[in-house]
């Protein structure tokens, strides 16, 4: 008899997993790739293609990387490496995420003592655009999520909201 382990819970660079017994005879289990400090999952719950809503977990690889991993829920597997372009932004301490409820994941790029760069990550045809840069220079770079997308309650207008790291300023720009 073998084992077959369900990901229950994954931390930092730890997977938690529940194992069960079934009867099949061989596995192969590939390494996760390292992670960066601080990367988020982000779900796509909202999206407007209803074969691929709720279907995907987008994961940041961080540590300097370009990259994001996606976790289908439906099939259990992961699908790693789909490149950001352009290749040479990379997504490292300070960087966050935020998932606009429908088609888009907004991701940040952090640089101490230069503006803060927001790009669009597009669900339907996995591309990336710029989206928005801040006027301030951004403090040292701290782990944790300082990027939100709000709809008004009728759900006409999204912002954007961006806290500064290591400071008090916090931006607001209308999501076109």
């Amino acid at each position: 008899m073998s084992t077959l382990g369900t990901i229950s819970a994954s931390v930092a660079n730890t997977l938690t997993v529940t194992v069960t017994t079934d009867t099949t005879s061989t596995y192969a289990i590939p390494a996760i790739p390292a992670r960066g400090v601080g990367t988020q999952f982000m779900w796509n719950w909202g999206q407007s293609d209803n074969a691929k809503r709720g279907r995907y977990i987008y994961s940041s690889r961080g540590g300097g990387s370009n990259t994001l991993d996606i976790y289908d829920v439906v099939l259990g597997r992961c699908i790693f490496g789909i490149f950001l372009l352009p290749q040479n932004e990379g997504f490292t301490t300070g960087s966050s995420l935020a998932y606009d409820g429908h088609d888009k994941i907004y991701i940040s790029r952090s640089a101490t003592t230069q503006p803060l760069r927001i790009f669009e990550f597009d669900l339907a045809n996995n591309t990336i655009n710029g989206a928005k840069t801040t006027t301030w220079l951004q403090g040292t770079a701290t782990i944790g999520n300082f990027m939100e997308v709000v709809e008004t309650p009728d759900g006409t207008i999204s912002y954007m909201y961006v806290l500064q790291n290591t400071g008090t300023l916090l931006s607001r720009a209308m999501i076109f």
